[in-house]
């Protein structure tokens, strides 16, 4: 079931806007890590590194499924330490630092298609 998705803020490298319109779409199942997570309508400089799709890879980061970009394999949708989803790199997943390009701003979400204005 798509979600559509207006509590995302993305970053420029100099300041974090609230962006309108993100849509994170995935089909929801019984286990909700079953399938890929789609980001789309995201502008700015930064939209290349987070739109698109996300594949689940089987394994649990801060407690829930990790997705990895399809196509981009340096870009991940994982679950930060401050229990917010969030799009970045594969330094800082390693890291598990707070540094990313987007992040949902609703807090505690089994998946990244739940949140929602």
């Amino acid at each position: 079931h798509p979600a559509l998705t207006k509590s995302w803020t993305v970053g420029d490298g100099k300041k974090w806007e609230f962006k309108h319109g993100v849509k994170v779409e995935a089909k929801l199942g019984a286990l909700v890590d079953e399938g890929p997570v789609r980001i789309s309508g995201v502008t700015g400089p930064n939209a290349a590194n987070v739109n698109g799709t996300y594949a689940p890879t089987g394994e649990l980061h801060n407690g829930k499924t990790l997705f990895r970009k399809v196509n981009d394999p340096d870009k991940w949708l994982r679950y930060s330490k401050n229990d917010s989803w969030m799009v970045s790199s594969t330094s800082d997943k390693d890291a598990n630092n707070n540094l990313c390009w987007a992040h949902s701003v609703e807090k505690d979400l089994a998946h990244p298609a739940l949140t929602k204005s």
